[in-house]
């Protein structure tokens, strides 16, 4: 039972069905084609329609980046 379902709301459940299904298929992918590094950025840093943290967004994923790959790094 949905008691107070807006468009907004109808709008996030059909993203989050959609990358319920994107997360699957790419861990699909990955499985079948492993690559040698995978950065992985957390998707709950924002949401759908949060486009003015894109400043703060790309910071994060190259400090996830750079530290992703300095642990390879040092592993190989």
């Amino acid at each position: 039972m949905v008691a107070s379902v807006g468009p907004a709301s109808l709008l996030e459940l059909v993203n989050q069905s959609f990358e319920v299904m994107q997360t699957s298929l790419a861990q699909y992918k990955i499985a079948g084609y492993p690559p040698d590094i995978l950065i992985n950025v957390p998707k709950r840093v924002c949401r759908f329609f949060e486009f003015y943290k894109a400043p703060e967004l790309i910071q994060l994923g190259r400090q996830i980046a750079r530290d992703t790959l300095e642990r390879y790094e040092e592993l190989h």
